[in-house]
């Protein structure tokens, strides 16, 4: 099992729509500073990092 952050939005009448996810909560984090200010405009609220687990996680690339 692995740890797994996804940037959720809340938009219309509590539809919640994913807009990022990664095994890095930093990663998580830098992406939510750079879409937030847009999602706010595009009308979703609620923006936030959301933690989850992941059973069955697929396997990290290493980068070279």
């Amino acid at each position: 099992m692995a740890k797994y952050y996804e940037i959720t939005g809340i938009i219309d009448f509590d539809y919640q729509e994913s807009f990022f996810g990664s095994y890095e909560l930093a990663e998580a984090r830098a992406e939510l500073k750079e879409i937030k200010d847009t999602l706010k405009r595009d009308g979703y609220r609620n923006i936030k990092i959301t933690p989850g687990i992941v059973p069955n996680p697929p396997p990290i690339k290493e980068h070279h």
